[in-house]
């Protein structure tokens, strides 16, 4: 869920609850249901989400709820990310950059992530 919370100045993270920094608002979550496919808000989830944030961080007591979301966050025991050359029945090449896996992590190492793909394609545009 998104909240405006002015007064929280850093981000938190427990592995089982988080509080995200933006630049207009606070993103509090928590969840992990492995097999759940329904994008649907769960009141009792936010609920608990909320109450869980604000136990572990009481400067989001009073925040002002702005919107709640859901959403899936495929996860892998390991991030793929790699450089892959498939070929054809024909025999065309054609490279794929794979970057997945990171399930509700992705958020926060999408920096790092992004940065090595610009490097694999920089390494495959320089070979050409």
């Amino acid at each position: 869920m998104r909240v405006r919370a002015p007064r929280v100045k850093h981000f938190f993270d427990d592995g089982e609850y988080y509080c995200l920094l933006n630049r207009d608002f606070v993103v509090l979550g928590g969840t992990h249901d492995e097999g759940e496919w329904d994008t649907t808000v769960n009141d009792d989830t936010s609920n608990r989400i909320l109450e869980e944030n604000k136990r572990r961080i009481p400067e989001i007591m009073g925040a002002e709820i702005i919107s709640h979301h859901v959403g899936l966050r495929p996860f892998r025991s390991s991030l793929r990310i790699e450089k892959e050359t498939i070929r054809d029945n024909n025999g065309k090449e054609t490279t794929i950059i794979h970057n997945y896996g990171h399930g509700g992590s992705g958020v926060t190492l999408f920096w790092g992530s992004a940065l090595y793909v610009t490097e694999l394609l920089e390494n495959l545009r320089s070979h050409l």
